[in-house]
């Protein structure tokens, strides 16, 4: 048998073994739906008077526990399929290679731990906050009554957390293309007005808060953002 051949039976065996895996950890998921669920609402109802959400399809509620063990399910079991898959191909790999590539993967598993408990406890509960808490100003003609839904929530917060993932991964995914020499430090410099613009626009976006917030905000980006290009420069020229 050759070892091409023993390197795809090995690789088969991964494969299934991450398909089962997968499907393990979802139905252990699936006995815990009630407080996954929770997790996701605990820090709205906080911060909030809501004591309950409806929803108006009979389905409805299986389908959001069916996605959420889906999202869950993966989101847990990701780094150790990328362990699993890494050391398969570790050995054809340089030693500087590899360390490499696990300080990375180390760098990007606390990053998302992080992302995750930020966004999702931090910023989207304040954001649905700042929208719930908008009153109608003419109260004495008529009133309005929030009766919050569930799938619209879920939605919400889901939808959220993409865009906002996005806005975080973009300095990180310039970083890799500017230390992997893809693109050059002289690109940010050339449009840094676009990458100003840029800021402004997505702190109005995602944020809630006042003017003056908004522009100590816009503030502490635009240090990270200079002293990022700085050290960039300083290091390409004295080769630190």
């Amino acid at each position: 048998m050759t070892y091409l051949k023993l390197h795809f039976i090995e690789l088969k065996y991964n494969i299934f073994l991450s398909i089962f895996s997968y499907f393990f950890l979802f139905f252990i998921c699936s006995l815990y739906s009630d407080q996954i669920i929770f997790l996701f609402i605990k820090s709205l109802f906080k911060l909030t008077n809501l004591k309950y959400f409806i929803y108006t399809d009979i389905t409805e509620f299986f389908f959001i526990n069916f996605f959420l063990l889906i999202f869950f399910s993966f989101y847990i079991l990701f780094p150790f399929i990328f362990i699993q898959f890494w050391y398969f191909f570790s050995k054809g790999f340089f030693k500087k290679e590899n360390i490499k590539i696990i300080k990375n993967f180390i760098f990007i598993l606390f990053f998302n731990l992080f992302l995750f408990y930020f966004i999702f406890i931090k910023i989207i509960p304040n954001i649905w906050i700042y929208f719930f808490n908008i009153n109608f100003s003419n109260n004495y003609i008529f009133n309005f009554y929030l009766e919050p839904k569930l799938y619209n929530y879920f939605y919400f917060i889901f939808s959220s957390y993409i865009y906002i993932y996005i806005v975080f991964l973009y300095p990180i995914i310039i970083y890799y293309l500017i230390n992997y020499k893809i693109i050059n430090i002289n690109i940010l410099i050339f449009f840094r007005k676009l990458f100003y613009f840029k800021f402004i626009f997505l702190i109005i976006i995602l944020t809630t808060f006042e003017i003056y917030n908004q522009f100590l905000i816009f503030i502490c980006f635009l240090i990270i953002f200079e002293l990022f290009i700085y050290l960039n420069l300083y290091y390409k020229r004295y080769k630190i």
